[in-house]
């Protein structure tokens, strides 16, 4: 980016593409993000005890930008046994996960 007039034009697709190819501030983006990430994750974890969690959209495009730093900081911050016991997977509905999501909140506001 040149300048903060092509900041509009800067979409998750091209910084995943930027830190695929090694991009130290996309990298740095994602680093950022997993941890957050991460973070909320070990809360969850920590309070709803589950037995999976299920991470759709940017996490299934870009698992291997994202899983490493997010599991660094689960295992710093998860209360160890609840973690064990959580497996965190991408969606298995891929990129039509937006699409089912939609259909089924259409079905319930035509139920009422």
């Amino acid at each position: 980016m040149k300048n903060l007039d092509e900041l509009p034009e800067i979409t998750a697709k091209a910084v995943a593409e930027a830190a695929y190819n090694g991009d130290a501030i996309a990298v740095e983006v994602y680093k950022t993000s997993a941890f957050y990430l991460g973070r909320g994750l070990a809360l969850l974890i920590d309070i709803l005890n589950p037995e999976i969690i299920i991470l759709g959209s940017i996490f299934g495009r870009s698992i291997n930008l994202i899983e490493p730093y997010m599991k660094e900081v689960l295992k710093a911050e998860a209360i160890g046994d609840s973690m064990q016991c959580c497996k965190i997977v991408p969606a298995g509905l891929g990129e039509q996960i937006g699409d089912y999501a939609a259909l089924s909140l259409a079905d319930m506001v035509s139920m009422q």
